[in-house]
C-alpha cells in the first residue's frame, strides 16, 4: 500500500533506527496492515496508486505477401518503328574495293 505521511512521527517498528524519524510529506510503501494502522492514527493518508496504462493488444502477424511496392514494375514495351530496326541499305559510298 502506498501512503503519504501527514504528521511527523517516530516509527518504533522501523527496521533501521536511522529511518525511524519520519518527516511529514514522506511517501512510503508499506503492508496493507501497517498502512491501515497509520491511516487510523491519522498519521498518513493512502495514495491512490496510478493504474498501469493498458497495454495495447499485440497485433497478430499477417501472412507476408508481396505488396505493390515490393514487386518490380514492368513497363510495357514501346512500339517498335520499322525504320529504326532495319539497317540502312549498303550504298556505293560505303563499299570500298581493295585493289591488289
Amino acid at each position: 500500500m502506498r501512503i503519504e505521511i501527514t504528521s511527523p512521527f517516530i516509527d518504533k517498528q522501523a527496521t533501521d533506527p536511522d529511518n525511524a524519524d519520519v518527516a511529514a510529506g514522506t511517501k512510503m510503501t508499506v503492508t496493507a496492515e501497517r498502512g491501515a494502522e497509520l491511516v487510523d492514527l491519522r498519521l498518513a493518508v493512502e495514495i491512490d496508486t496510478p493504474a498501469k496504462p493498458a497495454r495495447p493488444a499485440r497485433k497478430t502477424p499477417k501472412a507476408r505477401t508481396r505488396s505493390a511496392r515490393a514487386a518490380p514494375v514492368k513497363t510495357p514495351a514501346a512500339p517498335v518503328d520499322q525504320a529504326q530496326t532495319t539497317p540502312p541499305p549498303e550504298t556505293a559510298s560505303t563499299q570500298v574495293e581493295v585493289q591488289q
